[in-house]
């Protein structure tokens, strides 16, 4: 079987991972997603050769794009775009986690400051607001007090892509 991955940096797990696959007598195709160009319409040459494709990128928008470039091109993907579609967006995460009943932390949101104020205030101090769309725990927030709390939902709503005004 030909097995392309789908990588920004080899890693020591990716590393395991190309070995195991050599080991068991796969044909590996490393794909590049920094260098990759991807055409709407046509696969790119080392995709088409591919039985099937594994995304180990390390950015989430990488991934999410270069997932759904694969599954519009009917090459099936370990860790799919729909998959990663969920792991990337903490609501829609936090939902399938909910449904599936694991476990997890208490969890508001909302699509104003004022209800993004309201929810802090119920949980009370000190919380978290994390942003919907993130990874690597970049733009988390500990929050431990109501000016605190107002200060950065002010920012949140000044940084002009709509996924910040998502509390």
């Amino acid at each position: 079987m030909r097995v392309g991955i789908l990588y920004s940096r080899i890693r020591r797990d990716e590393k395991l991972l190309l070995s195991e696959l050599r080991e068991r007598d796969h044909e590996v195709v490393k794909v590049d997603v920094r260098k990759q160009r991807f055409n709407i319409a046509d696969p790119p040459e080392d995709l088409m050769e591919v039985d099937i494709l594994v995304d180990r990128c390390l950015a989430t928008s990488r991934s999410l794009y270069a997932t759904q470039f694969a599954d519009a091109y009917d090459i099936p993907v370990v860790n799919d775009h729909a998959t990663a579609e969920v792991c990337a967006n903490k609501v829609k995460n936090s939902l399938a986690l909910e449904k599936a009943g694991v476990p997890t932390p208490n969890t508001d949101v909302a699509f104003t400051k004022d209800a993004a104020l309201e929810s802090i205030e119920g949980f009370g101090y000190p919380c978290v607001l994390k942003p919907v769309i993130g990874s690597w725990g970049r733009l988390m927030a500990k929050i431990d007090s109501r000016s605190a709390a107002e200060a950065i939902l002010e920012h949140k709503e000044t940084l002009g892509h709509y996924e910040h005004k998502v509390f």
